[in-house]
């Protein structure tokens, strides 16, 4: 995945190869809304102090029905790249 800089406020910044969940389309034609903090399977999950560093590039804070906090927010969908689909289990590369 490649870094990604937010223009407007409804965008959130990536780092090169930053693992995200996407949770759908939004924002118009070629646009993401990702989850920045959520971690993969057999990762700790919720958002560590580096990503609170990240709060202030864009995005909104979201609690998910577990309590754990990540950030929504929109990204170019050509700058993300699957690594592994939900469903899927560990270890098994996504598409």
């Amino acid at each position: 995945m490649f870094g990604f800089e937010p223009e407007g406020t409804a965008e959130v910044g990536l780092e090169e190869d930053e693992l995200v969940r996407v949770v759908g389309r939004g924002g118009g034609v070629g646009w993401a809304v990702v989850e920045v903090g959520w971690k993969g399977v057999g990762v700790d999950a919720g958002v560590d102090e580096k990503d609170k560093e990240k709060e202030k590039k864009g995005g909104v804070d979201v609690v998910l029905k577990d309590g754990r906090s990540v950030r929504h927010g929109l990204v170019p969908e050509s700058y993300l790249e699957p690594v592994r689909l939900d469903g899927e289990e560990e270890g098994v590369e996504g598409v």
